[in-house]
């Protein structure tokens, strides 16, 4: 048996505002349907994040819909779980994947929660294919680690005649891949599922990666942030399985994608804004072009990249008369790129914080934000006001606070501060 693996879709994903990348990720999707069509195969899995987010607009769901579309005239059955975008805010109400599994087109998966514990429901929890089982279980944060003891233990009380071979999808990262992300299964969280599944189908993690000969992660189909250029092998896994055997073999196939480049420029050896963009002009004009023709001419779509410039070092001059539009539209001048996208992360000469010493800790939280405040032109008239407000959003995230409410809290205080009588924006 032959079947895909892919995860991390995000249709849906206007990524910085543009509709380039609305299709962009549409047409990764369409990418990865035209491999499993063109090697028929006999299943296709997605496991989680087909959407970027749950309110799904009208132009998203026809991507999903012909891609479905396009599986299902050639036979392909689909086995999806929800991901954590995918997810409405309750469980209770009835989500987009649940609408393409009431109109057929894919099997959406889930452990079955009764009053004695998870139980596995042919045809809700699992779908035979062939002698190939796939399981699925759905994203599930925090709980992820007890849910899947039950699992593997209601795994362990299935009837598996005529069954050589067990896929278990489900949307969660593991531990170390990714350290900057919480909530990873650990290795000892997995271990009870070792005996009934010989192939881990994950998503989550937009980083491709595989372990110990039974735990794979694709990776996401398109750039979800400049932080995954990096990962260049993120694609989909065609698995041919040996049912007799109860053996496999993992191909990772590299899906095309838009490019991604970055560029790092020093500040600190220029004394005026003009000379600081006569520098940015030679570098571009230099190293810069010669990285992205490179880098263009790797990617077999050769599409026009989305560029980044990260300002970086300490600045001679007042931050403010530093022109950011000036230098996007420079960027655009000397290289051919499909967006622009300017990261100052400058600093003014002599901004080290400067400490008192015997300061607890709330006292010490305050005066370094103040001072961060203070290095910036626009807000360094009431440091005070600014680091209250830094300070509550960090608290509300620290309590768990739901991002929409907490990005209501911050509209709502920016609002205050801005028309404020001692506060200027």
């Amino acid at each position: 048996m032959l079947f895909l693996h892919m995860a991390d879709v995000h249709l849906g994903n206007q990524q910085y505002n543009a509709a380039a990348r609305f299709n962009d990720f549409g047409r990764a999707f369409f990418e990865a349907v035209d491999l499993a069509v063109t090697h028929g195969v006999q299943a296709c899995v997605i496991a989680g994040d087909l959407f970027h987010k749950a309110a799904v607009e009208p132009a998203t769901l026809i991507q999903a819909e012909e891609g479905l579309e396009r599986l299902h005239d050639a036979g392909i059955p689909v086995i999806a779980v929800h991901g954590n975008h995918d997810n409405v805010r309750f469980r209770a109400q009835f989500s987009w994947l649940d609408y393409l599994a009431e109109k057929e087109r894919l099997h959406l998966l889930s452990p079955v929660y009764e009053e004695n514990g998870i139980q596995l429901v042919e045809g809700e929890s699992y779908l035979d294919i062939g002698a190939v089982r796939f399981v699925g279980v759905p994203w599930l944060g925090a709980s992820a680690a007890p849910v899947l003891a039950q699992v593997a233990d209601a795994l362990a009380h299935l009837d598996r005649q005529n069954v050589g071979f067990t896929v278990l999808v489900t949307h969660a990262g593991v531990e170390g891949q990714m350290p900057h992300i919480p909530g990873a299964l650990t290795f000892a969280d997995l271990s009870p599922l070792k005996n009934h599944v010989q192939y881990l189908a994950l998503g989550h993690l937009h980083k491709p990666y595989e372990e110990a000969g039974w735990i794979y992660n694709p990776g996401s189909l398109e750039t979800c942030s400049f932080d995954e250029a990096q990962y260049e092998n993120r694609g989909v896994y065609l698995v041919s399985v040996d049912e007799s055997k109860g053996t496999h073999q993992a191909d990772l196939i590299r899906t095309p994608r838009r490019p991604f480049y970055t560029l790092y420029f020093d500040t600190d050896r220029f004394a005026t804004p003009a000379e600081l963009v006569a520098g940015l002009r030679n570098e571009l004009r230099g190293k810069a072009k010669s990285e992205v023709r490179k880098l263009v001419q790797a990617h077999p779509e050769q599409a026009a990249p989305v560029v980044r410039l990260v300002l970086r070092g300490n600045l001679t001059f007042d931050r403010a008369s530093l022109d950011i539009d000036a230098v996007r539209s420079l960027i655009r001048q000397e290289i051919e790129a499909l967006l622009v996208r300017v990261d100052n992360r400058t600093r003014p000469l002599g901004s080290e914080i400067i400490l008192d010493e015997g300061l607890d800790r709330a006292a010490l939280e305050r005066r370094v934000l103040e001072q961060v405040v203070l290095s910036d032109s626009r807000y360094s008239l009431h440091p005070a006001a600014w680091s209250e407000l830094m300070q509550s959003i960090k608290r509300m995230a620290l309590d768990a606070v739901p991002p929409d409410e907490i990005f209501a809290a911050l509209d709502r205080h920016m609002s205050e501060l801005e028309g404020s009588a001692h506060v200027d924006h």
